[in-house]
């Protein structure tokens, strides 16, 4: 016999928890019997990534592939929010290459069908087709049947959603805006609440101090180190948190640790202790990392 409520809770990416709470009131339910409820749990990750992510791939289409398996891994893993930060080097261009590093993100989180609209064929788009497609939940095929469905607004007024003809809306639109359709209202919505719907890609050109002071109110500031604790030590202080969280990156040739003079960092992590390798790669790490957060959140 069963004396609680089984409440089934999950993320926005899905992945489901079984937590056992008590009746509040009213006698026991009967034998065999589960009552179950749902609460969703916002845990949004968020991460912040250098402008020279991509420094040391001297050919720019492996440039843009390794970028296009970032937005795999921000999709796979509910990433809702991406920060790119300033980092100077004098052997590269780092501003251009965070520059490239937002337009090659922001056109993987672009459904298919409105990219050629969005995005006029330039030189250095040249390689945009070995970018990974993400077939999120915002990427619907045509023959797809969804409730929500992304659109660019026309000349005319209609929005092209993806399907054969453009579909006519409620409520003021704009030329050129990028919205949320509600297919069986058709009326434009505010970002779905009930999944994930991609993310935002922020490039101010500051610095990895300046950025984090801005996030802090925000988010559980977690950088990642070799040098840092192990996370199977922290991560139930992290779990208490209760808060959403901003994973922190170094570049491919410097780690956090010798990128600020000050612990700027709410934990300083080790997401691969007892590594075999003598440097973790910076996309390994987000891999890695976003999965093990995954798991322990």
């Amino acid at each position: 016999m069963l004396g609680g409520l089984i409440t089934l809770c999950w993320k926005p990416t899905g992945r489901m928890v079984q937590n056992l709470s008590p009746l509040v009131k009213g006698e026991a339910p009967p034998p065999a019997t589960i009552f179950i409820s749902a609460i969703q749990i916002l845990i949004m990750p968020a991460v912040m990534i250098p402008s020279t992510f991509s420094a040391e791939e001297r050919s720019q289409l492996l440039r843009t592939y390794k970028i296009g398996e970032l937005a795999r891994a921000f999709t796979i893993f509910g990433v809702d929010r991406v920060v790119i930060y300033f980092d100077k080097d004098e052997k590269v261009d780092s501003r251009k290459l965070g520059d490239y590093i937002k337009l090659v993100l922001e056109y993987a989180n672009t459904p298919q069908y409105l990219r050629k609209r969005l995005y006029p064929l330039e030189k250095e788009m040249r390689y945009f087709g070995v970018i990974p497609a993400l077939r999120a939940p915002h990427h619907p095929l045509k023959h797809e049947k969804v409730r929500y469905r992304q659109g660019l607004v026309l000349e005319d007024g209609s929005v092209d959603v993806g399907l054969d003809r453009p579909v006519r809306v409620g409520g003021k639109v704009r030329e050129g805006e990028v919205v949320n359709v509600d297919m069986e209202r058709l009326e434009v919505v505010e970002k779905p609440s009930n999944g994930y719907w991609g993310y935002e890609v922020e490039w101010n050109g500051k610095g990895l101090e300046e950025e984090v002071k801005r996030l802090r109110k925000r988010y559980v500031i977690v950088g990642t180190s070799r040098l840092g604790e192990d996370v199977r030590k922290v991560k139930n202080r992290i779990r208490n948190e209760n808060k959403d969280y901003l994973l922190v990156f170094g570049s491919p040739f410097r780690g956090l640790g010798e990128m600020v003079k000050e612990n700027i960092f709410d934990y300083m992590v080790n997401f691969v202790p007892d590594q075999n390798v003598k440097t973790v790669r910076v996309e390994e790490a987000i891999f890695i990392s976003l999965g093990i957060m995954n798991v322990i959140l």
